[in-house]
């Protein structure tokens, strides 16, 4: 499938945010449901999540990999926490079917998925 990715730009770095045609497609179904106030319907299956963080965190570390060794020994071979929060909040903000609900900061339960790929 073609994919598509979308910058965001932290304090030392550019990322992306990994879309492809049926991410989209979700995205695109979401918007439909909530101008008709059922926004609350639209669930964004385990397999698009899945792959969604999977290729989003692939291209993080892409990244940061890319820099010189030098940038490379005072970063680490990682996004940091932070990274990983900025990126959280920009999925959530891309993909607000992902968001947590009850919650005042909406991408709180999306970072234990984003460290879960890092950490494997």
């Amino acid at each position: 499938p073609r994919s598509t990715l979308f910058p965001y730009t932290t304090l030392f770095r550019s990322y992306v945010v990994y879309t492809d045609a049926e991410l989209e497609h979700v995205r695109k179904y979401y918007f439909e449901l909530h101008r008709n106030g059922q926004a609350h319907e639209c669930v964004m299956s385990k397999e698009l999540r899945c792959r969604l963080v999977r290729n989003t965190i692939t291209s993080m570390i892409s990244i940061v990999r890319g820099y010189d060794m030098k940038e490379r020994r005072d970063w680490g071979e990682y996004p940091s926490r932070e990274e990983l929060t900025a990126m959280a909040m920009r999925v959530i903000q891309y993909y607000p079917m992902l968001q947590d609900a009850n919650g005042t900061k909406p991408w709180v339960s999306f970072i234990p998925s984003i460290s879960k790929v890092v950490m494997s």
